[in-house]
């Protein structure tokens, strides 16, 4: 074998994992901006649930208010779980990934040995394959997450379109007394930091 060729199957697998190192600076900016989206509704949970459990202690608590806090809280755990589902698909996809850069790197360094002592070609061949294949199921995992990316959208839109346009509706404000009045939720902090991570990720 000449030097060219020897050259040649080294660097093979190299540019795979470029390519791969890639895909993985990718996913890892996507999973930091899904667990911060994921942190943003856990905390929006959390302070729906404080309102709720504040408003049941008024002496007449607002019913139509308690029914739309139940709503949007049912809502947040929904939008949760799916933010959390993506984040568990990102991260297996990165394993799968980074496994492949494993194979890889394992596979060009067999074949650098494979040159200067007897070793059974399958050998270098096989982590080559196995590297691929990790490859192949981390970009599958990844576009699964694409996938899913519009489910927490759609629940929000959908939550607006029906609870809060009757919410906001005359008559259903005149039942509800100004010191216990729902806050603008599109003003809240918690959607200003969603939409920003929604545009970054």
């Amino acid at each position: 074998m000449t030097a060219a060729e020897s050259i040649r199957e080294l660097t093979l697998p190299v540019v795979l994992i470029s390519a791969n190192g890639l895909i993985c600076l990718a996913l890892y900016n996507r999973l930091a901006a899904v667990t911060s989206r994921l942190r943003a509704f856990c905390r929006e949970q959390f302070e729906m649930n404080l309102h709720l459990a504040k408003l049941e202690e008024e002496p007449r608590p607002s019913k139509v208010l308690t029914t739309h806090l139940q709503n949007r809280i049912a809502v947040l755990e929904k939008q949760r779980n799916s933010i959390l589902s993506r984040a568990i698909q990102l991260r297996n996809a990165l394993i799968m990934l980074l496994s492949a850069i494993i194979g890889m790197l394992t596979s060009s360094l067999l074949l650098g040995i494979a040159q200067e002592f007897s070793l059974h070609p399958g050998i270098p061949l096989t982590a080559f394959v196995i590297g691929t294949l990790a490859m192949i199921a981390g970009i599958v995992l990844a576009i699964g997450e694409l996938t899913m990316t519009l489910e927490p959208v759609q629940a929000e839109t959908s939550f607006f379109a029906d609870d809060g346009e009757r919410l906001n509706s005359p008559r259903t404000s005149q039942q509800i007394p100004e010191r216990i009045r729902a806050p603008n939720f599109l003003q809240n902090p918690v959607y200003e930091e969603l939409s920003t991570l929604e545009t970054e990720s």
